[in-house]
């Protein structure tokens, strides 16, 4: 299982979004926690597919030097 952490910028951000198998669950965390888990392969496969090249986009720019 990968995982990635927000940077502090995004300290209010309630909710989770997370992958697994053939599932995508969404997950808030506001006055009261409400989970939706969406079995769909598609879904799961483009979230999938989302997550990597963000984690890609962010490897990159933190391989750029400090300006």
């Amino acid at each position: 299982m990968e995982s990635a952490r927000l940077p502090p910028e995004f300290k209010d951000f309630r909710s989770n979004i997370g992958v697994y198998g053939n599932n995508l669950v969404l997950v808030t965390f506001d006055k009261k926690m409400r989970t939706i888990i969406i079995k769909d392969k598609w879904l799961a496969k483009t979230f999938r597919t989302l997550f990597a090249f963000a984690l890609h986009s962010v490897e990159l720019l933190q391989r750029q030097p400090k300006a």
